[in-house]
């Protein structure tokens, strides 16, 4: 972005993985959560999402941020 002031709030920052089947998927943490980003595999028509964005409890004994 550029050093323009700018309405947008940051809430939480994604990071690209890879399953071990090899599909793309985004991920991050906002507080006590985890946020999965993953492609809509069972899309059917075109006003049906791209993509499904998950929030699971944050897994704190993994090591995983």
């Amino acid at each position: 972005m550029s050093d323009q002031k700018s309405n947008l709030c940051e809430i939480f920052a994604l990071w690209k993985n890879t399953s071990k089947n090899g599909d793309t998927y985004l991920s991050g943490t906002m507080g006590n959560s985890k946020i999965l980003v993953l492609k809509n595999t069972r899309k059917e028509a075109d006003n049906q999402p791209d993509y499904r964005v998950f929030v699971a409890p944050k897994d704190n004994n993994s090591g995983n941020d």
